[in-house]
């Protein structure tokens, strides 16, 4: 037989766990969105060194 305490368990487990695995997709998102940020950034400044870089060649 599965008791009161059981359920109460089981239900707290679960939401512990909830909690914890929507705790890593969001840190996960936030890790995704500052390194997709870097990564425009640092196109961005390989961008600009070949428009200067084509500029001064012409």
């Amino acid at each position: 037989m599965v008791t009161e305490s059981a359920i109460a368990a089981l239900s707290i487990g679960g939401l512990v766990v909830g909690i914890v695995v929507a705790c890593v997709i969001l840190i996960s998102l936030i890790v995704t969105a500052y390194n997709t940020t870097k990564i425009r950034r640092e196109l961005q400044e390989i961008k600009e060194r070949f428009a200067h870089d084509n500029h001064l060649a012409s």
